[in-house]
């Protein structure tokens, strides 16, 4: 059977209430009471807690071994030596006014306190103590446990429940009370108060490409660096993945809150050096302040979470603050997810072809598709919306796909309609052009659709290609052996080199339409359009030049030798039947 710590107590101090009398009382007991008063004389002596006898002056009158063996005294050394001084120095003061206050009526149950151990160590103790009374002498019975061991348990396990193990920051659980303390102490009105959420951009890149013990190395530095922005009146913590929040308590001015925003986001410029390379890192911050933006604790951190997010969908690298406004839109984009996911199911989505043509000759030959969204709820919806909204949610997977089977489908149909020598253009974003299965899946809708592999030609952009170069060389080899043929879309606007276009298995390049929309007032944007094509010509490639909305582009255009063009000058992107007509017209 195994007594609880109470129950041992109890039994002690039985034991040497009933054992204190007969000890005072040696010469005059019985042979009876000597056995009896052995038997407790043994329990008191083996007790496995220290035992003390005080007077009423707090002098140690009588110890077992345990407690000789906690202080480091011998018995013949200890008698009248004042108990208070083997208490911690700023306990001793406490522990005397106590003591003799309430003596002879002491009667403590677990009173905590410091003391010091045989070589002067500091230890964490409960004394449990009575008192009583022989020969009108009253003594006081003192019963220590010692639970050192316990409270440095306790007080470990307190860390790791309010701190995060790899950066030493304090989680998310006690920056939550933290900020719950802030709500409740906030009465100066002329103070600015904040939560600031930081998300790192792409951060998920690093732990795919370099492993998970790059991205803990990459964290560890952010933190150092975090650290050495913030002011004593504010507290970093981890929330958990790539996500920071800094708590900010009155602030001067509101100024104070943006450029520690900014503070932020500069000590990322600085690269991180990893397995000898150098990685840049970037944040999106939301702000809320407090308690404008919200008055408990989720309702702020929400809020920041709101306006981080809006922040990494403009695009990352930046700070927003939370508007009612921005918590709108974000509403609404919520809700849109929701009428996207089933859209699919409900037939509204349709998909669009704007002509291509020979821009010398002025023969159409080909199109792009384009999808297009008629919400029931939202109606017509921009591309510019719910595109990126498709791409967060992973619906873009579904709705890739069905895309290309639609698009292949028509250009199987102007096959048959005499125009065999039209291709297809197709956009697919990262996410899809990414997954393992993305050749198999077009190689099945080649094969369902029929169509000749040389009529569909995929557009990607220069990001898609540069983020995992090895991958998709492989991916592009794999298409190419097919018969598709790939394009590098939005060209110009990303960060291709020309040794990295000669290492890539594609055939066409499409100028980005900002170039082409500033040729006509801007004379050095022309020069470099030109060179673009004339660039791409040597790599043996094909240039597409979009957004095309004048006479005098196309002009220009012909005369630099762009191969094709597209845009509302040749024609707007068409309905399935529009382009049919269109294709009969000029055939």
């Amino acid at each position: 059977m195994i007594f609880d710590g109470h129950l041992l107590v109890i039994l002690v101090l039985l034991a040497v209430l009933l054992f204190l009398p007969i000890m005072m009382h040696r010469r005059n007991r019985s042979r009876k009471e000597n056995r009896t008063a052995r038997k407790y004389e043994v329990l008191y002596q083996m007790s496995p807690a220290p035992i003390l006898i005080l007077d009423r002056h707090a002098r140690i009158h009588e110890a077992n071994a345990k407690a000789e063996e906690m202080f480091g005294f011998a018995q013949e050394a200890l008698r009248n030596d004042a108990f208070e001084t083997f208490f911690a120095p700023e306990e001793r003061s406490l522990f005397r006014d106590l003591y003799f206050s309430e003596f002879p009526n002491i009667s403590w149950q677990g009173r905590e306190m410091a003391m010091q151990g045989a070589a002067g160590e500091l230890i964490i103790v409960l004394i449990d103590m009575e008192t009583m009374e022989e020969n009108g002498e009253s003594y006081a019975i003192a019963i220590i446990r010692d639970i050192t061991l316990r409270k440095s348990i306790e007080k470990r396990s307190d860390y790791l429940a309010r701190h995060d193990m790899l950066t030493g920051l304090p989680n998310r659980f006690a920056f939550q009370q933290a900020l719950s303390e802030a709500l409740a102490a906030k009465n100066d009105a002329s103070t600015f108060d904040a939560v600031l959420l930081v998300d790192l951009d792409r951060f998920k890149l690093i732990n795919d490409t370099l492993g998970h013990q790059c991205g803990d190395d990459v964290l560890k530095v952010i933190t150092e660096r975090f650290r050495g922005c913030l002011t004593g009146h504010s507290l970093l913590a981890r929330a958990g993945g790539d996500e920071f929040m800094v708590l900010v308590r009155g602030a001067a001015e509101f100024d104070d809150i943006i450029r520690l925003a900014e503070e932020l986001q500069d000590v990322l410029e600085a690269p991180v050096s990893l397995l000898g390379s150098d990685y840049y890192m970037t944040a999106s911050i939301g702000i809320s302040l407090f308690p404008g933006d919200g008055d408990t604790v989720d309702a702020v951190i929400k809020n920041a979470d709101i306006a981080m997010y809006h922040a990494k969908t403009s695009g990352g690298s930046q700070y927003r603050l939370f508007s009612k406004e921005l918590n709108a839109s974000i509403k609404r984009m919520v809700d849109m997810e929701a009428s996207l996911r089933k859209a699919l199911d409900e037939n509204e989505f349709y998909v669009l072809y704007q002509p291509q043509t020979d821009i010398e000759s002025g023969v159409m030959i080909g199109a792009e598709a384009l999808v297009r969204w008629n919400s029931k709820d939202y109606g017509v919806v921009s591309p510019a919306d719910f595109i990126p909204l498709a791409e967060q949610t992973g619906l873009i997977l579904k709705l890739g796909q069905w895309v290309m089977q639609e698009a292949c489908q028509e250009a199987k149909r102007w096959e048959r309609a005499g125009r065999a020598s039209m291709t297809v253009s197709v956009n697919v974003s990262a996410k899809q052009f990414m997954q393992p299965d993305f050749v198999d899946m077009v190689k099945g809708i080649l094969k369902e659709t029929g169509l000749d592999a040389r009529k569909l030609c995929i557009e990607i952009t220069e990001s898609v290609v540069i983020d995992k170069l090895k991958f998709t060389l492989k991916m592009l080899d794999e298409l190419v052996a097919l018969g598709v043929e790939i394009s590098i879309d939005d060209f110009g606007t990303g960060y291709s080199s020309l040794s990295l276009l000669r290492q890539l298995p594609i055939s066409v390049i499409k100028i980005d339409q900002s170039f082409i929309a500033e040729m006509v007032d801007v004379h050095s944007v022309r020069s470099v359009v030109a060179a673009m094509i004339t660039m791409t010509h040597h790599l043996g490639k094909t240039v597409v030049a979009e957004g095309i909305e004048s006479d005098q582009q196309m002009t220009w255009l012909r005369e630099m030798g762009c191969d094709k063009g597209q845009g509302y000058f040749i024609d707007k992107p068409l309905s399935a039947d529009l382009m049919q007509t269109r294709m009969r017209k000029t055939s």
